[in-house]
């Protein structure tokens, strides 16, 4: 039988899907999601598959990054338009910031990591997704964001000493 993402709610479904790991189906309602803007349809995507038993590393792993490079190959392809490009980021990127609200985060652990993006470049997905990530094993993050530099992250890892430092480039 065919799926269509709009059905993306139904429990029995994603659950089916996990259990069958049928990641490419998942990827593609994130896809239809991101393309279209709609990031609170990427936050119920996320929220759903978390809620059924999906856990972070996996829906970052085999959903969301599936995503970002489809969306890359697509734009280097000519087939999306650098706009749509910036639209589906932007969602994709909010979406993880606001389903990050939604999932458990145990008290700290006192460890504490440093991220940041070091080089130019203003796609931050995989840098939230990062951040979401620890946050939800204990860690205090500090983020820096995007085009950070090496010069304030070295700045930052001296005056708070912390366990990890985390640089992320997405190219």
């Amino acid at each position: 039988q065919d799926f269509h993402p709009q059905a993306a709610s139904d429990e029995y479904v994603i659950r089916r899907m996990i259990a069958e790991k049928e990641f490419n189906v998942l990827e593609s309602v994130c896809f239809s999601a991101a393309i279209k803007g709609k990031k609170d349809e990427v936050v119920k995507l996320f929220s759903e598959t978390y809620r059924n038993g999906l856990g972070l590393p996996q829906i970052f792993d085999e959903i969301l990054r599936p995503t970002v490079k489809k969306i890359n190959d697509l734009h280097i392809s000519g087939k999306v338009l650098a706009s749509e490009k910036q639209l589906a980021f932007n969602a994709l990127s909010n979406g993880v910031v606001l389903f990050s609200d939604t999932i458990h985060k145990p008290a700290s652990n006192d460890r504490k990591a440093i991220c940041a993006m070091v080089e130019n470049d203003l796609d931050d997905i995989e840098l939230n997704a990062l951040v979401v990530l620890l946050e939800s094993r204990g860690f205090e993050v500090l983020n820096l964001g995007t085009s950070a530099g090496t010069e304030s992250a070295a700045q930052l890892v001296k005056s708070k000493q912390p366990h990890f430092v985390f640089l992320v480039a997405s190219r």
